[in-house]
């Protein structure tokens, strides 16, 4: 971006702000919400330290998203996504560059209200931007490990055509078919990815905790 769009840009915002501020009294406040910048507001507030343990691609939503309150949980969701791979047999499944390519990745196989609920629960602002419906579990496991599998009668989806690699009939992995795809397993089949799910729910307080997972098999 040249000197002039960004000088255009920075003018934008303060002028935002400056009305922002103006109707609260003096109050000063955040000024680039929306915006592909960031004001002087938010640039002195205090920085946000916490923790962020994990391997990338294991770590937990309350880790990508700098929540202050990380509890062994976290490592529910790592075992979870571990589990994962076992089911895809391919390991990783996630690979992101970076924590935003993280959370994109857990927005388009979980959907997108899961995180934004959890955001907004924790104080923490998320945009996201489109917004993902989530693959349905059982269908994307067949998918990664067997390939998309061509039918006469499936659904067809553009966003699936587009996010999957080696979709280029379209077929639909969205999931809303998830609870049908789950009715038609075995009751073997269908408790493996129940407790799948439960490992990879986004709200950590909702998730399986260690003891849970041990009354749950022994």
């Amino acid at each position: 971006m040249n000197e002039q769009n960004e000088g255009d840009k920075s003018m934008v915002t303060e002028t935002l702000f400056r009305k922002e501020r103006k109707k609260s009294g003096g109050a000063p406040k955040c000024g680039c919400l929306g915006l592909p910048c960031v004001c002087s507001t938010c640039q002195h507030k205090p920085r946000l330290n916490v923790n962020k343990a994990g391997t990338p691609g294991f770590r937990a939503p309350e880790v990508l998203l700098k929540s202050s309150d990380q509890t062994p949980l976290i490592d529910i969701w790592a075992a979870g996504v571990t589990f994962l791979s076992l089911l895809c047999h391919q390991h990783p499944v996630m690979r992101p560059a970076d924590d935003e390519e993280a959370i994109a990745q857990i927005a388009v196989l979980f959907g997108t209200a899961p995180l934004q609920h959890y955001a907004d629960k924790i104080g923490v602002s998320l945009l996201a931007e489109p917004v993902f419906p989530g693959l349905d579990i059982v269908k994307f496991v067949r998918a990664v490990r067997e390939g998309v599998i061509t039918k006469g009668d499936q659904l067809r989806c553009t966003s699936c055509k587009i996010l999957f690699y080696g979709n280029s009939q379209g077929i639909c992995l969205c999931k809303s078919t998830e609870e049908t795809s789950l009715s038609q397993l075995s009751p073997e089949e269908r408790q493996v990815f129940e407790v799948l799910l439960r490992c990879l729910t986004v709200d950590p307080s909702e998730r399986y905790s260690a003891e849970m997972l041990k009354n749950y098999f022994y």
